[in-house]
C-alpha cells in the first residue's frame, strides 16, 4: 500500500480521467516485498519494545532504481505515513559514505592515515564543539579503511575539514540526494536530515559500478484494448557519478564494514556484501544501507515522535532486517 501510494501522482497525471482499462507494469517484487514486511515486524515483535523502537522501513531496489521492495512502516492501517520516502532522518555515520569517497576523490586512499583522537573546535560566537566517538574510546594514528569500517567519528571530522564540507555536499548532491545540507561541522557526523530514499539511491551508485541511480516504481502504462503505450519510463540522467578508482576503494572500504567492522550481521554467504551503519544523535535513529553488485538496500528503524532508543544501532536491528530481506531481494 505505501508503494501504491508512492505511485498514484505518476499514475494520476498519465491517465487522469480517462475511463479505459490500463495495464501498469510496476518494479514490485511481490514476494520480496510480503517477506520485507514479514521482517520488519518479525525484528519489531521480538525486540522493539525491549529495545524502545516503534517503527521501521526498508526499501530495496535494482541497479538502475527499479524499487523491488517498499515498507514504509510497521503497519499500513494504522499510519499511511511513509517512512521510506517522506520522513527526513539523521543518517549517522551512514553519511560517512560521501564524505569518504570526496576523500577518495581528492587524492586520499585507503591507506591513508589519520589520528584518531580528540578534537575541539571553535566557532566565533557559539560554545567549543568536542564530539566523540560511539565507544568513547581513541585508537590514535589508524588507516582510513579501519577508521570507516569501525566508523570513528574523529577521523571523519578530521577528512571532511581537511577535503572541505562543500566537497562533500557536492559529492551528496551528485549522488542524487536532494535534501538541505548546510556546511556546518556537524554535516561530518551525520546530523543533518535526509529520506531513506535519498540514502538507498545514493548508495545504489555502488550497485551499478558507478551510474546514478533514479528510483522509480512503473516501468509502462499501456492501454488494455490496444496495447499502445502511454508512458514509460526512461532515466533523465543516467551518467557516470562515481569514477573506477574511488569506486575501487569504496568497494573495498564498504566491504570491510561488513567483514569486520560495524555491520557484520548484514553478512550473506556467498554475496560480496558493502555498506554502512549509521546511528543518529542520542539514539533516536538507526540505519544501515548496504549493496552488492545489483542491487542495493535501505533500512531504518526509529520513532515518529523522534523519542530515543534503548541504544540501537545501525548494526543491530537495521542490518537485522536488512539480512533477512536481502536474500529475497535479490
Amino acid at each position: 500500500s505505501y508503494f501504491r501510494d508512492w505511485i498514484d501522482p505518476l499514475l494520476n497525471d498519465v491517465i487522469g480521467q480517462q475511463r479505459d482499462d490500463f495495464i501498469v507494469e510496476t518494479t514490485i517484487d511481490i514476494a520480496a516485498q510480503r517477506s520485507a514486511a514479514e521482517a520488519v515486524e518479525t525484528v519489531l515483535a521480538e525486540q522493539g519494545e525491549d529495545r524502545r523502537v516503534s517503527q521501521a522501513a526498508a526499501l530495496f531496489m535494482d541497479d538502475e532504481g527499479g524499487v523491488r521492495v517498499m515498507v514504509g512502516g510497521r503497519d499500513y492501517d494504522q499510519s499511511q505515513f511513509n517512512r521510506a520516502t517522506q520522513a527526513r532522518r539523521q543518517p549517522g555515520s551512514s553519511f560517512k559514505y560521501f564524505i569518504y569517497l570526496a576523500a577518495m576523490e581528492n587524492g586520499l586512499t585507503p591507506w591513508s592515515v589519520r589520528e584518531d583522537a580528540p578534537i575541539t573546535i571553535y566557532i566565533d560566537g557559539q560554545p567549543p564543539w568536542s564530539p566523540g566517538n560511539y565507544t568513547g574510546e581513541y585508537h590514535g594514528p589508524v588507516s582510513l579503511n579501519s577508521a570507516f569500517a569501525n566508523s570513528f567519528n574523529m577521523v571523519a571530522i578530521r577528512v571532511a575539514n581537511e577535503i572541505g564540507g562543500q566537497n562533500v555536499i557536492d559529492v551528496a548532491r551528485r549522488l542524487g540526494v536532494t535534501s538541505p545540507l548546510a556546511n556546518y561541522h556537524s554535516l561530518s557526523l551525520g546530523a543533518q536530515e535526509m529520506t531513506l530514499l535519498e540514502m538507498t539511491q545514493a548508495y545504489g551508485a555502488m550497485a551499478s559500478e558507478g551510474y546514478r541511480v533514479e528510483g522509480h516504481g512503473v516501468m509502462r502504462i499501456r492501454r488494455a484494448n490496444s496495447n499502445e503505450t502511454m508512458w514509460s519510463w526512461r532515466p533523465s540522467n543516467r551518467s557516470r557519478v562515481i569514477e573506477e578508482r574511488p569506486l575501487r576503494f569504496m568497494n573495498m572500504m564498504m566491504s570491510g564494514v561488513v567483514q569486520r567492522g560495524t555491520g557484520t550481521r548484514a553478512r550473506m554467504a556467498n554475496f560480496q556484501i558493502g555498506g554502512k551503519t549509521g546511528t543518529g544523535n542520542d539514539y533516536r535513529d538507526a540505519w544501515f544501507v548496504g549493496f552488492t553488485p545489483g542491487m542495493v538496500g535501505g533500512v531504518w528503524v526509529g520513532n515518529d515522535n523522534f523519542t530515543t532508543t534503548a541504544r540501537v544501532t545501525g548494526g543491530s536491528l537495521p542490518a537485522d532486517i536488512w539480512a533477512r530481506i536481502a536474500p529475497v531481494a535479490l
